[in-house]
């Protein structure tokens, strides 16, 4: 079940070792932001079919290509009758579809992860549009070198992956292509936003006090 947090922007909490996946709808547009595992891909098609959005016309976004997050992708890949429109952070974008999996950890998922093509590399500054809105994209390596973030500042709402979770705890740096300084720098970058709800690739979504919950993060585990 998709649980509204503002008039276009909603939250499907992931099952079990999944991630959450957000969905933006606005207009005709739809944007799924990370799919889980795909180990539990039925339960959340079937939360979309509920809401009446065709999984084949909605777009992706991924915020890190680790397979807990974009594991989903490589299941509806293969059902739909057309090519989806995808979207990944250009350094992974290049390790993905070279079919460099290393990084992703699919086998301690058990996921198989191939044949699968994200369309649309990203990079930051870029403003990836659904419908009337508009999302901004922000680089934040340190959980993966190709970890991004997306930004909606009318409700001020961060839909931040693994850099940051909603209880203040901030993604592992000790993965491939992870790096603790680069996740500082990263969330020194964050807390210059005007944040005040967070919605995070696991845990449940903080409500309020999103720029508190970063300086928390980075009194925690940075000072």
């Amino acid at each position: 079940m998709f649980k509204k947090i503002t008039d276009n922007i909603y939250f499907y909490e992931g099952v079990y070792r999944d991630s959450n996946t957000i969905m933006v709808k606005s207009l005709d547009d739809v944007l799924l932001i990370d799919l889980g595992t795909g180990n539990n891909i039925n339960m959340l098609l079937n939360a979309l079919s509920q809401f009446g959005i065709d999984f084949q016309k909605a777009h992706y976004y991924f915020t890190h290509s680790h397979c807990d997050h974009i594991g989903g992708y490589s299941f509806i890949y293969k059902r739909a009758n057309d090519e989806l429109v995808s979207y990944l952070h250009e350094a992974e974008f290049n390790l993905v579809n070279s079919g460099d999996y290393k990084h992703m950890y699919c086998p301690f998922y058990g996921i198989v992860f191939d044949g699968t093509k994200i369309t649309n590399p990203v990079s930051d500054g870029d403003i990836i549009r659904v419908g009337n809105i508009e999302l901004n994209v922000i680089h934040t390596p340190g959980h993966t070198i190709g970890s991004t973030v997306l930004y909606e500042s009318k409700n001020r709402v961060l839909i931040s992956g693994d850099t940051i979770f909603s209880n203040g705890s901030v993604g592992r740096w000790d993965f491939i292509t992870g790096d603790k300084t680069m996740l500082n720098e990263s969330l020194l970058k964050l807390s210059d936003l005007d944040i005040e709800i967070i919605l995070s690739g696991h845990m449940s979504p903080a409500l309020h006090n999103g720029n508190k919950i970063i300086d928390f993060a980075l009194s925690r585990f940075f000072d």
